[in-house]
């Protein structure tokens, strides 16, 4: 339930993704992102409707080829991916819809307290708006502690796991070599800085403060999609190329 939690509060934030939000722009509603996904009414359909879209791509394609990027010491504490996709119960199915629901309402809850054009801010909730120095208000000042704080929260977590759960001898011939490894990290940055550049370079005048951040972090997140792709796409590839040859040689 866990992930389907995390692909709920992901999704309204989905198509902040420099190329998607574009084609959005031009091709479908330019205010699909900003406005639809972040509608309360969207929490109950259109959000987990695009976490289920990211649960289904990420158990199916993605999530193999990620753990076998993983370092031995990751790796052995990683449960092994099952070769086969299980079909969900009904009641499993159940809970990771309300699942769905509950990551994004709470994304959408939150964001209305803490966003210019939330709701709570735009009725009139002046605590929200007051001004705690001449550039920040409440709501900007609560949007910025809580990203943070939950990624000390996460940082914390993962420490004490870590510390508690013991590693398991992994089988080296399921996991990428180090090299490629390393090549793959590398591509992942370079393609990251890469967009980034690229974005902020196609906005119109002069870039300030949190539109320029804004600019970079969605341009370095369309760079990471693309190298992990790209990255997926090649794992597939090889593993198709090495079942054809073990298929051939049972032959």
């Amino acid at each position: 339930m866990a992930s389907a939690l995390v692909a709920g509060a992901v999704a309204p934030d989905l198509l902040y993704v420099g190329a998607a939000y574009r084609f959005a722009t031009m091709y479908i509603d330019g205010n699909l992102t900003i406005t639809r996904t972040h509608e309360f009414s969207s929490a109950f359909w259109l959000d987990p409707f695009l976490a289920l879209l990211i649960l289904l791509v990420f158990q199916l394609l993605v999530k193999r080829p990620l753990l076998a990027l993983a370092p031995a010491a990751l790796a052995g504490r990683l449960p092994s991916p099952a070769v086969r996709l299980r079909i969900p119960s009904l009641v499993h199915a159940f809970w990771i819809v309300v699942s769905t629901v509950i990551g994004a309402f709470t994304h959408v809850l939150w964001d209305s307290f803490t966003h210019y054009d939330g709701y709570f801010v735009r009725h009139n909730w002046k605590f929200f708006t007051a001004d705690i120095t001449p550039f920040w208000e409440v709501n900007r000042v609560l949007q910025y502690a809580s990203s943070v704080g939950g990624v000390l929260i996460i940082a914390v977590w993962l420490y004490f796991w870590w510390r508690k759960t013991p590693p398991n001898p992994v089988d080296a011939t399921r996991y990428v070599p180090a090299p490629a490894r390393y090549a793959v990290l590398v591509a992942v940055v370079l393609l990251a800085a890469a967009a980034a550049v690229v974005e902020v370079g196609r906005a119109e005048g002069p870039l300030l403060g949190e539109a320029a951040a804004r600019l970079l972090l969605t341009g370095a997140a369309s760079g990471v999609l693309l190298a992990l792709a790209g990255y997926v796409l090649i794992w597939h590839a090889l593993l198709l190329r090495r079942l054809q040859r073990e298929w051939v040689a049972g032959l």
